[in-house]
């Protein structure tokens, strides 16, 4: 016999249910919106900087004078870069870069809810995370066409390029950032310093370099076990190297070895 009370619980557990899988499709169209968003604009970026060049070969290209017809008068508007100037001398920058408020804001940043914990890396390895992604519903078109039917899988990196390396330590292991210091990763222009503990402010004004926080959205798609670790692309494939103790040990002492002049090795003093 199917009283009232069962018959709302049922209810209720449909309507939970209906929620549920609604919530779970909104953050899979994010997802793939932001995606499909991140390919539009390197392609736009792409047109751009064909546009730019088709401009920059026309300005060089041979012109052709034709003299001045009719009467001439000069311009009585200011360039818009001097207009530009004369405003920015009125600001008070100091004023503005000085905020106290802004300051510590920018200086005690973050990142809650999103922090990644992991432990340091006992050996050295190198795996490759899965850049694919599956469609969890159908994406149509003005007219309701399907043009990506639910299931349908593609491989992230064949559309996007990760155009740096990415550096992942502990900022609280002095070991790690040593490391990191000493190592062929720092001031090279193509890595990103990434942190998975620390005050990325005090790092980034030790190091003179920017400093950011890993966190969940990246660790969602990198996989990474443990740190440190690195992460590049080459041609369709992401790869991470996790670099254990032993071998960031074996680095700081590369480092810590003193260096032998040619004549003092040459000399015969030395003993072997």
């Amino acid at each position: 016999m199917i009283t009232r009370h069962s018959l709302n619980t049922n209810l209720t557990m449909v309507q939970n249910i209906k929620e549920k899988a609604k919530k779970a499709v909104n953050v899979t169209k994010k997802t793939v919106l932001t995606i499909n968003l991140i390919i539009t604009v390197i392609f736009f970026a792409f047109v751009v900087a064909l546009i730019i060049v088709s401009l920059l070969r026309n300005v060089h290209a041979k012109t052709t004078v034709l003299g001045t017809y009719g009467k001439t008068y000069p311009f009585a508007e200011k360039d818009l870069l001097s207009v530009i100037k004369e405003r920015a001398k009125n600001v008070n920058w100091k004023k503005v870069i000085k905020n106290a408020h802004i300051k510590k804001q920018v200086k005690n940043y973050q990142p809650y809810n999103q922090e990644v914990v992991l432990p340091d890396a006992l050996h050295t390895k190198v795996f490759e995370p899965s850049m694919y992604y599956t469609l969890k519903f159908n994406i149509r078109d003005s007219k309701g066409q399907i043009i990506y039917p639910k299931g349908f899988r593609y491989k992230i990196t064949d559309y996007i390029t990760l155009p740096n390396i990415l550096v992942v330590i502990n900022g609280d292991s002095k070991r790690q950032v040593k490391w990191f210091k000493h190592s062929r990763f720092f001031n090279n222009l193509k890595v990103m310093l990434l942190i998975t503990k620390g005050d990325y402010y005090k790092l980034d004004e030790k190091l003179k370099i920017p400093v950011y926080y890993y966190m969940k959205p990246l660790q969602k798609r990198f996989k990474l076990k443990a740190v440190p670790s690195i992460i590049w692309q080459e041609g369709h494939n992401i790869y991470v190297k996790q670099y254990g103790k032993d071998r960031v040990l074996q680095d700081l002492k590369k480092y810590k070895r003193p260096k032998i002049s040619k004549a003092l090795r040459e000399s015969g003093l030395l003993v072997k």
